[in-house]
């Protein structure tokens, strides 16, 4: 801004806070005209090239990022399908124990009842502790895809019991009634059953889905 009138301190702030880059008081002397327009001129160069630099790298950044984010994908892809292999091996273990379980019974029914009492604690023992070995292995997986799945649902359901939320995890992943049996020795119907009282406790109806409520969390 070039000016003879205005010359004053009050004129030179409001011209620079108007947008002017300088201000230059009449009569205009020619080597400080060109000092200044140069200065202006370097301030637009360094505006300029540190505007391109940053482009560059917020194009950097955004590159990693993406790059990471793919690399995370491919890392949650591959624990989900690490989930689902630990949880088909669970089942197959489950499954296996089931059967030993049911032979011991037999077994037991010839056996006097002193001896018979002792084989039942034993027979209960090794369902809990085998259950738990392999449930500590399955769920540290879970954790690992569903990192906040545990936090989310007791914050909105604080009263869900240890077995209410082995059931969540279980009906999360979508697993067949007959499946859970299997996981928890229990029947087909008294899973029904569970699946129903999960419903009520997490005040659903009849008619929702359950799997599609649990995968919200």
């Amino acid at each position: 801004m070039a000016t003879g009138i205005k010359t004053e301190s009050e004129d030179l702030k409001q011209a620079l806070d108007s947008g002017a880059v300088d201000f230059i008081r009449k009569p205009i002397d020619e080597i400080e005209l060109l000092a200044r327009v140069q200065a202006a001129l370097r301030l637009v160069y360094y505006y300029n090239e540190n505007r391109r630099r940053l482009k560059t790298i917020h194009r950097q950044e955004k590159e990693i990022i993406n790059q990471k984010a793919e690399e995370y994908k491919k890392e949650l892809e591959f624990k989900k399908k690490e989930l689902i292999n630990n949880a088909l091996q669970l089942l197959h273990f489950m499954e296996n124990t089931s059967g030993m379980v049911t032979e011991l019974k037999k077994i037991n029914l010839d056996i006097c009842d002193d001896n018979s009492n002792e084989l039942k604690q034993i027979i209960a023992k090794y369902q809990n502790d085998s259950f738990d070995i392999k449930w500590a292995e399955f769920e540290e997986r879970f954790d690992e895809v569903h990192f906040d799945f545990y936090r989310s649902l007791l914050k909105d359901f604080p009263n869900l019991s240890a077995n209410d939320r082995k059931l969540c995890v279980y009906f999360k992943m979508d697993m067949e009634n007959k499946d859970i049996a299997a996981l928890t020795f229990s029947s087909y119907e008294a899973v029904r059953k569970a699946r129903n009282r999960l419903k009520y406790k997490l005040g659903l109806s009849s008619e929702e889905n359950l799997v599609e409520f649990l995968n919200r969390y």
